[in-house]
């Protein structure tokens, strides 16, 4: 009978032996995903997929409505044009109060 506890012991240190190995395996991984390098990798692979996901959103809109799109590209065209000149019209009037 002694034997059979032994056996039933030297098992359960094996598999607690394996389990202690496995959870430093994982511990060691998820080290290296939170270093901030692989962070930066990581966060750099998803922005160029939902990147890519977006560009060709944005060209299958532009094929089925590209009045719109061309619409749209002037009136930002426009406005960002626009922006410059307006910041010079007052800078280039005169300040009310210096006029006598």
């Amino acid at each position: 009978m002694p034997s059979l506890t032994r056996a039933k012991l030297m098992r359960a240190e094996a598999r607690s032996d394996q389990a202690r190995d496995r959870l430093l395996r994982t511990i060691d991984e998820i080290r290296a995903r939170l270093h901030p390098s692989a962070l930066a990798v990581t966060a750099q692979d998803e922005l160029r997929a939902v990147a890519a996901v977006a560009i060709c959103k944005a060209a299958t809109v532009a094929r089925r409505h590209p009045a719109k799109v061309i619409g749209g590209s002037l009136l930002a065209i426009a406005i960002a044009l626009w922006m410059p000149l307006r910041r010079r019209k007052r800078r280039k009037q005169p300040d009310p109060a210096t006029r006598v």
